[in-house]
């Protein structure tokens, strides 16, 4: 049963024995009395336990607690969530908070917070805080005046008027408990190592109003060594990127997306450039290729860096573009001496910008030569470059102003480079070029490839098998590989499994010979030479990449990494100018 007017203070401890003692008198010396803490140890292996219990022992309004399991104290650590979990579970407060073990509070802070939650009614009380870091102390107060706010005011601030270094301290709120057990709002491990922010932002979803105290009652220490913020965190964007994408439901929900898209996106991006800083700094390549790969393949990625390309800069801006280029080593890097090597970033601009050019140069054709287009899902959904979605009907009314002055051809015709002439390629199989585009296709008595990802098969969004295998038995379509899983090929262990036998599997399923390979991504860094070397050694007739450029009888001399044309942006382009005209 709760008692009036009681607030309960919830403490995770975990060998902080410099910091324990310090942060349960700055509650004890509160002005406000009507205070019970409630003290849980989670294993620690130095004194902490030992200062918790004389602590109790002297003041009777703190509670001990521990994990036990069969009645004995847990010897392992069971984390931030479950630890503050059974505060929850065991307090008795009218309202409660959190106070990190090595944080304090100046002495009025919860009088202050109390005496406004009483009086205004609101879910939550939160203020600013004090950030102290090697003995210098640094306020951080949002931009609005002290008062009640409706959450949807909030949420409208958030990232703006309101920094994410508010809205994600654990301490700096005073919380109604009946409205957060009637919620069920509990801490929840799907969001470990930003749980602090999800359960605020959990509460801020369900609120009605918030009162905001712009005073910097909350100390909160940020310790260089012996902190679990200064270790390595293995998946951290896959778990923080959770808490971020909880933040754009709040945005949805108030309705103020659109207004806050593009703040959104920077948080986004930072949240992936601490992710990898966190690979370099703690873990080695490997670990930094495996976050590199899911950063990369994050589905929002090209959306968000098309909203922010414009906002960064410095090193964060160079980065970006390296990441939207695929070229991860470089990366590494560059973040990995980001302090240290001013003179590196400007080698690796024009390093990127070299090698680029000598590319596109071999691949300089004129305007009747011969163009391998790309393109990837076609639906009836709006041209999305960013998404790789082509709308049928943009789609239709491009390649009908080909038609006008040019001949589509079948892929193998392109080792006679038929002038003033285009090939029709789609890569990894999405199931809209069966739905959409293969009947305007056979209409238009058109001829068209299909670069197949052999695990993307049957699965949500692509094609099913008989869908491919009917395509397969038209004189219209050839079939080519694009791999068994779609890796970045230069830094793939298992490459000869992704070239060969991708081949000889499609062989096997469709009945018919594979002569074309389409390099995953496509770029000069996602295939090098052993992958290109690989691929002619395999049998394979000819293989493409995606850097732009003609089919000329000079670029016929490179035939396994020959150039194409993506078509998605060129009919967004094209469309967009016929709108405009």
């Amino acid at each position: 049963m709760k008692e009036e007017g009681l607030v309960s203070v919830i403490m995770p401890v975990y060998n902080s024995q410099e910091y324990v003692e310090k942060a349960i008198l700055s509650i004890i010396n509160q002005t406000y009395k009507r205070i019970e803490i409630i003290c849980i140890d989670d294993a620690s292996s130095d004194s902490s336990y030992d200062i918790c219990k004389r602590l109790s022992e002297k003041y009777d309004n703190i509670v001990l607690l521990r994990h036990l399991k069969n009645g004995c104290p847990l010897s392992y650590n069971l984390g931030q969530e479950a630890t503050r979990n059974l505060g929850l579970k065991n307090m008795r407060g009218k309202y409660f908070m959190f106070l990190d073990s090595d944080d304090t509070l100046e002495p009025e802070t919860i009088e202050m917070m109390v005496k406004f939650a009483e009086e205004t009614c609101v879910d939550v009380v939160m203020c600013g805080y004090s950030e102290i870091r090697n003995d210098s102390e640094h306020n951080v107060l949002a931009k609005i005046k002290s008062g009640v706010y409706f959450s949807n005011k909030i949420v409208r601030y958030a990232l703006d008027k309101i920094p994410w270094e508010i809205l994600s301290c654990i301490g700096s709120k005073l919380y109604r408990t009946s409205f957060v057990k009637d919620r069920n709002i509990i801490f929840d491990k799907k969001y470990k190592f930003n749980e602090d922010a999800a359960f605020f932002l959990e509460v801020l979803f369900h609120s009605k109003k918030v009162y905001y105290l712009n005073r910097p009652y909350y100390q909160y220490l940020i310790r260089t060594h012996n902190s679990v913020m200064s270790s390595y965190k293995k998946d951290v964007f896959k778990t923080n990127v959770r808490v971020v994408e909880l933040l754009r439901t709040l945005f949805l929900k108030f309705d103020c997306y659109d207004l806050k898209e593009k703040q959104y996106y920077l948080k986004l991006y930072l949240l992936m450039i601490n992710s990898l800083i966190n690979e370099t700094d703690y873990a080695g390549k490997k670990e930094f290729y495996d976050s590199y790969l899911t950063i990369r393949g994050y589905y929002d990625f090209e959306k968000m860096y098309s909203v922010i390309k414009k906002e960064v800069k410095g090193h964060r801006k160079l980065v970006l573009e390296l990441l939207n280029l695929k070229l991860w080593m470089l990366d590494y890097y560059l973040i990995k001496y980001r302090t240290k090597h001013n003179i590196y970033k400007s080698i690796l601009s024009i390093y990127c910008d070299l090698v680029t050019k000598c590319y596109l140069k071999r691949y300089v054709g004129k305007e009747d030569d011969l163009v391998v287009y790309m393109f990837h899902n076609i639906s009836d959904k709006n041209t999305n470059p960013a998404k790789y979605v082509t709308n049928i009907d943009d789609f239709e009314q491009y390649v009908m102003q080909l038609l006008k002055d040019k001949k589509a051809v079948d892929i193998n015709s392109i080792d006679g480079v038929p002038k003033s002439s285009f090939v029709i390629t789609f890569d990894d199989g999405y199931d809209g070029i069966f739905k959409y585009a293969y009947p305007f296709l056979k209409k238009m008595n058109i001829p068209f490839t299909l670069f197949i990802t052999l695990d993307f098969i049957d699965k949500p969004g692509y094609l099913k098998l008989h869908e491919l295998l009917w395509m397969s038995h038209d004189p219209l379509c050839t079939i080519g590989s694009h791999s068994f899983s779609h890796p970045l090929l230069r830094f793939c262990l298992n490459a000869q499994n992704e070239i060969k036998n991708s081949k000889k599997h499609l062989e096997l399923l469709i009945q018919k010979k594979i002569n074309y390979f389409a390099y995953p991504y496509g770029s000069v860094y996602a295939c090098g030479r052993k992958s290109i070397k690989l691929t002619k050694e395999t049998g394979y007739f000819s293989a493409f990449s995606s850097i732009s450029g003609r089919i000329t009888k000079k670029t016929l001399k490179y035939r396994y990494y020959l150039p194409r044309v993506n078509g998605d942006p060129i009919v967004a382009r094209y469309i967009r100018e016929r709108k405009n005209n």
